[in-house]
């Protein structure tokens, strides 16, 4: 049974091998990847707030026919970003902490006036002015007229990590085997 499966499977004419897979694929897109978003919050005031006025949570997300899946746009569109935008030239200010320490605020003032708001923006952990997502941030805003800073975190951005002096507290003694277990370390 299985041998005459493959002979008939092989005998298809491959236009039509390629038809049906690309049929298949159009099916799978319509029925598992256009869907409307998911609203993960609680049943109350906030998420009836979301639902009034966020009208894009009542349309169907249509994502690029050939890259459906989240983390595979993340990752493209990280790409054509990196190739597409260029670094942009920020007025720098570094701050130097207590501990001796140091941060730093890009400033993108262009386009704006001196009445303009002020826009900053906080990177995630790794994050720094130049990166991808920042400056499409940073674009974003200014051209709306908005001054923009980034804050740049220690050792980010350019910026030298400095060693973060730590001074622990004096070991309290709890009990005597605690004591003990302290004199061996």
């Amino acid at each position: 049974m299985l041998y005459s499966m493959y002979c008939y499977l092989s005998n298809i004419p491959r236009w039509h091998a390629l038809a049906f897979a690309l049929g298949s694929y159009v099916v799978y897109y319509f029925i598992q990847v256009v869907k409307r978003p998911i609203l993960a919050c609680a049943d109350g005031p906030f998420k009836e707030f979301l639902q009034r006025n966020v009208p894009t949570l009542e349309m169907k997300f249509w994502p690029t026919f050939w890259c459906v899946e989240s983390r595979a746009q993340t990752v493209f569109a990280s790409i054509l970003r990196s190739q597409i935008i260029p670094n942009l030239n920020y007025r720098r200010e570094i701050l130097t902490l207590k501990d001796g320490g140091e941060v730093a605020l890009d400033w993108l003032e262009e386009n704006c006036g001196d009445d303009a708001p002020c826009i900053i923006i906080l990177p995630g952990l790794t994050g720094e002015s130049q990166a991808e997502y920042i400056k499409c941030l940073v674009i974003a805003a200014n051209n709306a007229g908005m001054r923009v800073v980034v804050f740049n975190n220690r050792g980010l951005g350019g910026i030298e990590l400095k060693p973060r002096v730590f001074i622990a507290p004096p070991i309290v003694k709890i009990s005597p085997r605690w004591c003990i277990m302290c004199e061996k370390i």
